[in-house]
């Protein structure tokens, strides 16, 4: 599925390669992705890197905190890489609109959180 009908689904249901990861889901964590359809593509981008170099990683959550990435991996013992791996989607995530995967910046709404919306 390519970036732009990952950010602009519509449907009851996560689209596949967002289902893939949200299978990753380690049991008894919210089985979901709180990040904006603007971040998808990268969602599908870092599953697949992750992926490469551990086909069985597992993941806590996936969340957006203060404009960033959160992706949690579970307390088991994975190889380093994944760490750089996920460093650097959380760094693009600070670079990517929320909404429409484009070139943005973290803002601040007066009185909110900062979350990261085109220029």
């Amino acid at each position: 599925m390519d970036d732009e009908r990952l950010v602009c689904w519509i449907g009851d249901d996560f689209p596949r390669p967002i289902q893939a990861l949200v299978d990753r889901i380690v049991p008894g964590f919210e089985p979901t992705v709180g990040a904006e359809q603007g971040w998808w593509p990268l969602l599908v981008r870092l599953d697949a890197q992750l992926s490469a170099i551990d086909p069985d990683y597992r993941v806590q959550r996936i969340t957006v905190a203060d404009g960033r990435l959160c992706f949690e991996l579970d307390d088991h013992p994975w190889p380093p890489e994944l760490d750089a791996v996920i460093s650097a989607a959380v760094e693009e995530s600070t670079r990517t609109c929320e909404i429409c995967g484009s070139p943005g910046t973290p803002q601040r709404a007066p009185g909110s959180f900062y979350s990261v919306r085109a220029v």
